[in-house]
């Protein structure tokens, strides 16, 4: 079983856009396991469906995109002790199962004076209780980037929940834009 997503983040000097397309796959399977990947399905508020979107740094945007899609996750934050991330929980994971993510990012004038941070999609899990157990957490660009495809795998471990699997968009903390 494999897991691919893709999910395309781009950052303008004060504003970053998570313009994104996310998918998460069981490996040698199509079928994308993530909902509204591109952030194109919008409910009342204009917050993006399926997601859990914190209203104060995040939002859905249609201005910058990729070429294929309709939408974005626009990320404005000028508090680098605000860290918050758009995440969904993960239908389908099972113990031991062998999936890889990937997003698409690019980023315009994301500061990363004060810390090594980077725009990206991490993927985390926890036990049966909720304690928090792991995830990976790969590199992504920083500064001004083009397009820039962000891969990794992984294994969900056992005594992770494989309800508890969630997939993120982030900018890590300590960075503004």
């Amino acid at each position: 079983t494999d897991l691919t997503a893709s999910d395309q983040v781009v950052a303008h000097g004060t504003n970053h856009d998570a313009g994104a397309r996310l998918e998460v796959q069981q490996q040698h399977v199509s079928e994308n396991m993530v909902q509204n990947p591109n952030f194109e399905e919008a409910g009342a508020d204009g917050m993006p469906l399926h997601w859990a979107v914190p209203a104060d740094i995040l939002s859905r945007s249609t201005a910058v995109t990729l070429p294929s899609a309709a939408a974005s996750l626009m990320y404005n934050n000028s508090d680098p002790r605000l860290y918050k991330l758009a995440s969904q929980k993960i239908v389908g994971c099972t113990i031991g199962g062998s999936y890889s993510v990937s997003a698409a990012v690019k980023t315009v004038g994301l500061d990363t004076s004060r810390a090594a941070g980077y725009a990206t999609v991490c993927v985390q899990w926890s036990d049966p209780a909720g304690k928090w157990l792991g995830g990976i957490f790969p590199s992504g660009p920083s500064g001004t980037s083009d397009w820039t495809t962000v891969r990794s795998s992984f294994v969900v471990p056992s005594g992770a929940d494989p309800a508890s699997v969630e997939v993120s968009v982030y900018v890590r903390p300590s960075d503004v834009g």
